[in-house]
Parts: C-alpha cells; sequence; structure tokens
C-alpha cells in the first residue's frame, strides 16, 4: 500500500510542471510590438582645423533635465563634472583623463581661463536659459589655444538671435531656496542685445553648506555694414559658499567667496575674400578661501585668511584667406596673467 503511494506521488510531481506549462503556453497571447526608429547623427568636423567637434543646441538642452550650465556639461558624454554643492556653486570639469587645469572653457571664443587653479574656471556669470550652443572640442588643442587645452576646449555660445523675448522665472523650496531671474533678447536698428540677470541663495541642508551668489551679463553686437561687425560682452559675479569639507574632509568647516568680471570687445571685417577678426579681452576674479570660517576657533597655526586677486588681459587677431583651394590663416596673440596673493606670487596687504 505505501509502495503505491509513493509511486503515485512521484508520477503527479512529475507531471504537474508539464501540465502547468501547458496551461500557461494556452493562455499566453502574442501582442506584434511597434516599431522604433533610431537616428545617430554623425560628429561633426570642425572644418577649420579637421577636429572632432559636438555641437549642442538649444533645443537639445531644453530637453535635458538640468537647472544649470555645470549639470549641463556633466550630462555631456567625454566629460567629468565633479559638483561640489547645488545650484552650481562650485564645480571641476575634466575632460579625457585630463585634470581640471588642462580643460580650456571659452565664452563666446574668449579664453575665461584662471591662472591661479581651475577650482574657477566654471564661475561663469551666465544662465543656462542663456546658452544658445555649447562647442567641445575633444582631444588636446594647444596648438589652437594653447596650453590649457591639453586635454580639450569646451565653447559656451550665448543667445545670438534677435527675437524680441522675455523670461521671468521665480524659484523656492526647502532650505531657504531662492532664484529669481530675467532674461531678455531684442533688436534695435543695427544693434543686437542680450541681457540677463539672477540671484541665487539657500541656508543649506546641513551645517556650513549655505550659499549665495548674484550674477549678470551683457551682449551686444553692432553690424555697421555685412561686411563690418562689432561684438561686446561683459559679466559679473559675486558669490559667497559654505564649502563643507568641499576640498579636505579633514576641514569642514571652510568658506570661500569669488567675484568675477568678465569682458571682451571683437570686430570681424570682411573684404573680398579676406576675413580680418580682432579681439580684447580682460578677465578680473578675487578669491578669499577661510579653511576656518569661525577664525576664533581656528587653529593655532592658522596665521590668516588667503586672499588672491588675478588680473588676465589679452588680444589677439587672425586673418584667413578663404580660396577655391580653401580656407588658409595666420595669427598673433599676446597674453599676460598676474596674481597678487598674500601666500602666493607677489605679496598683497591682507585687507
Amino acid at each position: 500500500m505505501n509502495k503505491k503511494k509513493i509511486l503515485s506521488l512521484a508520477l503527479l510531481a512529475t507531471l504537474l510542471p508539464q501540465l502547468g506549462m501547458m496551461a500557461q503556453s494556452n493562455s499566453s497571447n502574442t501582442q506584434q510590438l511597434t516599431e522604433i526608429s533610431v537616428h545617430a547623427q554623425p560628429t561633426k568636423v570642425y572644418s577649420d582645423h579637421l577636429r572632432v567637434v559636438m555641437s549642442i543646441d538649444k533645443s537639445t538642452i531644453a530637453q535635458m533635465p538640468v537647472q544649470t550650465i555645470q549639470e549641463l556639461l556633466n550630462n555631456l558624454p567625454g566629460l567629468d563634472v565633479r559638483q561640489r554643492g547645488g545650484s552650481g556653486v562650485q564645480a571641476d570639469i575634466s575632460m579625457r583623463g585630463g585634470t581640471f587645469d588642462q580643460v580650456l572653457i571659452l565664452l563666446n571664443g574668449v579664453a575665461i581661463s584662471d591662472p591661479q587653479t581651475g577650482h574657477h574656471t566654471l564661475n561663469l556669470p551666465i544662465d543656462l536659459n542663456m546658452v544658445e550652443r555649447v562647442e567641445i572640442l575633444q582631444g588636446g588643442a594647444i596648438s589652437l589655444f594653447g596650453t590649457n587645452a591639453l586635454s580639450g576646449a569646451i565653447n559656451i555660445v550665448t543667445n545670438e538671435k534677435a527675437d524680441d523675448a522675455l523670461k521671468v522665472s521665480l524659484t523656492g523650496g526647502s532650505f531657504g531656496l531662492f532664484n529669481p531671474s530675467v532674461s531678455s533678447t531684442f533688436a534695435s536698428n543695427k544693434w543686437r542685445w542680450a541681457i540677463s540677470a539672477s540671484h541665487n541663495e539657500s541656508a543649506g541642508y546641513t551645517e556650513n553648506t549655505d550659499y549665495r551668489y548674484t550674477q549678470g551679463f551683457v551682449q551686444a553686437q553692432f553690424q555697421a555694414t555685412e561686411q563690418d561687425i562689432w561684438k561686446w560682452q561683459i559679466g559679473v559675479q559675486d558669490k559667497a559658499f559654505g564649502a563643507n569639507s568641499f576640498y579636505s574632509v579633514n576641514y569642514p568647516n571652510q568658506f570661500e567667496k569669488t567675484k568675477t568680471l568678465i569682458s571682451s570687445i571683437s570686430w570681424d571685417k570682411r573684404i573680398n575674400s579676406l576675413l580680418w577678426q580682432s579681439t580684447a579681452y580682460y578677465r578680473g576674479h578675487f578669491d578669499q578661501f577661510e579653511l576656518f570660517r569661525n577664525y576664533e576657533n581656528a587653529a593655532t597655526w592658522y596665521t590668516f585668511h588667503n586672499y588672491h586677486l588675478s588680473h588676465v588681459s589679452g588680444i589677439n587677431s587672425k586673418l584667413s584667406w578663404f580660396t577655391s583651394l580653401g580656407k588658409s590663416s595666420i595669427g598673433i596673440e599676446g597674453r599676460n596673467e598676474h596674481i597678487n596673493s598674500n601666500v602666493l606670487g607677489e605679496l598683497k596687504a591682507t585687507p
């Protein structure tokens, strides 16, 4: 009797999985999925120098889940952006294995690198809604832009269209987040203008993560004739932020203040098959770094805060000749970088 029961149970255990599979196959429905088309665009080539350039236009930027230029760059392939703090407070960028001192940032073709440190390279006085496109030159570009472009260069181009538009936004949230901004683009006779201003502040999500910064940017273009164009831009930024463990976890009470001024003027003149382009620019940057935010609680060996004031000025000129064989160019550039500091370079009295 026990043998019969055991034999029946074994037979039932063998047949149950097969019966279940048959029931499942009979009850399942076959659904035909619609086709998905994937369209890839080839990488553009920088025609002047036969370099690979990736260009991200405004429509593509609008579809990305980003709110700052730093977040935008962090979402692009080939770039590594290490963000410290939110809302673009501080970030370092690297490309193709290089350091943050080996990537050159250009604003409308004007180099804005900082001689003190690459930590300040992304101190840009513009909002994301002002960006028309981003051009990324992959690979070393020392012959084009100097040693700062050892691993590549990134050119941020602001609004170029003459459409009359006004944008106003206000963002608020937890931890005292407050971010109003306004921007406008308009044309008047031979002038084209783009203006923006914004403020951003927060009390921070934890101790010593508060920040606040205010910035403004003005861009103008005067087209005297079709062959004679003047361009001018100026941007300012005033920033302060608690740098909780930004540069070292051993000192969580770090604090930093920066002030940035960027300005340039350029002239493009075309005469038949010749194109003459000249640009003069200046960048001033002030940095106050405090290893101990509360000086009264600083270590005995800490003498005082660090103050740095850097000046970068330059002028360049290029003459291009267009023929049926292509384009030939010759140019010259002069650049001066200077740092006043109480701990680096030429000593400066502590304010």
